[in-house]
């Protein structure tokens, strides 16, 4: 972990799930076509750590990594955090290639991928992601199925970069209406 922020988020997630941790610190491919498969996000925390530097110069270094959300499982935070105060472009997409170049993109709302934006550092940008106005946008929690990240840093400022992905249980159709039971007796008091 690059900040202790960060950490702490982390094991306060880690141990309210129970579950197991993960991290990954590897060159990724730079290749919308062909990102590295990370495999199926377990319950808990995985952390994705990386470095990116001048997306379009001579020793330009991308980042790009698909992982799968198992059946009964969703995204429900991903903190970014990076050594630097430099701020990346960070997007994600639904499936496993990363759907166009966000830099070959003329409008951002017309973008194909979900989700962008320029990040900064101590936040869960998973919200931000969806509500950006870069890509077609969502809501809420990611739910079963792979999804891609592309990580870019724009100039020559080297970031190491981390993110933190938490996944949970999703809650099932009894526990919800269980949930709505117990507030609505509760409003009527």
């Amino acid at each position: 972990m690059i900040h202790a922020r960060i950490t702490g988020i982390a094991v306060v997630a880690l141990a309210a799930s129970a579950a197991s941790a993960a991290t990954f610190d590897q060159d990724y491919s730079p290749d919308i076509d062909a990102p590295t498969d990370l495999g199926i996000f377990a319950v808990g925390i995985t952390t994705v750590e990386g470095f990116v530097i001048d997306a379009f110069g001579a020793n330009a270094d991308v980042d790009v990594f698909t992982f799968q959300i198992g059946a009964g499982r969703q995204l429900v935070s991903l903190f970014y955090d990076a050594d630097t105060t430099n701020r990346p472009f960070i997007g994600i997409d639904a499936g496993a290639v990363f759907s166009e170049d966000p830099n070959s993109v003329g409008n951002p709302a017309d973008a194909l991928f979900i989700g962008g934006l320029v990040a900064s550092p101590g936040q869960d940008i998973l919200p931000l992601l969806g509500a950006s106005g870069i890509g077609q946008g969502f809501s809420g929690p990611l739910g079963p199925g792979a999804y891609t990240v592309f990580v870019q840093q724009i100039g020559n400022n080297p970031t190491n970069y981390s993110l933190v992905f938490e996944v949970v249980p999703a809650p099932s159709a009894g526990a919800l209406a269980a949930v709505g039971a117990l507030f609505a007796a509760r409003r009527r008091r």
